[in-house]
């Protein structure tokens, strides 16, 4: 552990999107390079981390067959307008606006 963080505390990172879009490329780059950062950084708890990119954030909803279930942001994304499309849509089935997202999409991950 770290001299500097000691104890129960935490870091938040947030990523803002200065023209409050997060839907497009520029935006996913940064979010996984920042992801990526935190995540080989010496010293952090990765266990209780809650990051869109990551498999910890995902949705559940009931169809019409059962239960479906998936990573907010697939592990084969790509930032293309249909991709950015059912990350909206998964992010709206998780439940995240408000926690993670910023509840006009500008992003608060």
């Amino acid at each position: 552990m770290s001299p500097e963080f000691r104890g129960a505390n935490r870091l938040l990172i947030a990523l803002l999107a200065r023209d409050g879009n997060m839907f497009q490329p520029v935006f996913f780059a940064a979010l996984r390079s920042a992801t990526d950062e935190v995540v080989v950084t010496e010293g952090i708890d990765r266990r209780p981390r809650a990051v869109a990119v990551h498999a910890d954030v995902r949705y559940l909803e009931v169809v019409e067959d059962g239960i479906e279930a998936g990573n907010v942001i697939p592990a084969n994304f790509e930032a293309t307008a249909e991709s950015m499309a059912r990350v909206r849509d998964n992010i709206l089935k998780a439940g995240i606006v408000g926690r993670l997202v910023a509840n006009d999409f500008s992003v608060r991950w």
